[in-house]
């Protein structure tokens, strides 16, 4: 019968600060206790993960007593839209030509629309000299404006990886061995590229140097 002196609010192991919430009178909300009028609600939004959470609510009055009561929500994710660029190069100039890029590429758009329930108007497929930067870049950008969060972006490339004063690039089809610079897409651009919307990106890649592509930067 004491007064509230104390709430705590936990979603599985973490604590939610109290700055985020508000606390309000219950019986402003016609939920008061008879007795001692002093019932509280706690007003907030709760960044759940998804799959089930552990929601839990601790009360202490100002005599030490102690309540607590938790309950189960799942969130579900949503079966948001699947985004598919698949790049594979054979053509490259003279020795540096390539024998298997194009048909991986082609074998892995295929794939996708047949089993990733991607819709052919989320799916770009570039081999040989089509694979220009400039329309390369053209489709990350529309991906990157158009993606949401509970949607999926995969990326197929195949071809050439090179290294010019360490920097190193993957070479499109236009791109020109010795000013990479200016012709190639940097490794290290791919992670300003990749920072989608989107929760989930994949990224399959058949040429040197591309370890140093990182998502999340």
């Amino acid at each position: 019968d004491g007064k509230l002196r104390e709430t705590k609010l936990t979603v599985g192991p973490t604590a939610v600060t109290m700055r985020a919430m508000k606390v309000v009178p219950a019986h402003s909300r016609k939920e008061a206790d008879s007795r001692t009028g002093n019932s509280r609600v706690i007003d907030t939004v709760l960044d759940l993960s998804f799959g089930s959470n552990i929601v839990q609510i601790t009360a202490v009055d100002d005599r030490g007593a102690r309540a607590s009561a938790s309950v189960t929500i799942t969130r579900e994710r949503k079966a948001g839209k699947v985004y598919l660029v698949a790049v594979g190069i054979n053509t490259y100039p003279g020795t540096f030509a390539l024998q298997c890029a194009r048909a991986d590429a082609e074998a892995f758009y295929t794939f996708g629309l047949r089993h990733l329930r991607v819709e052919e108007q989320n799916a770009w497929l570039f081999v040989d000299e089509a694979a220009r930067k400039r329309e390369i870049m053209k489709c990350f950008g529309k991906i990157r404006r158009a993606s949401r969060r509970e949607d999926t972006v995969v990326i197929f490339l195949a071809g050439h990886g090179m290294i010019e004063k360490d920097e190193k690039y993957f070479v499109p089809a236009d791109g020109e061995i010795g000013n990479l610079f200016g012709t190639a897409i940097g490794m290290d651009e791919f992670t300003r590229i990749l920072k989608m919307a989107s929760d989930r990106v994949l990224v399959v890649a058949d040429a040197c140097y591309s370890g140093d592509i990182r998502i999340r930067g």
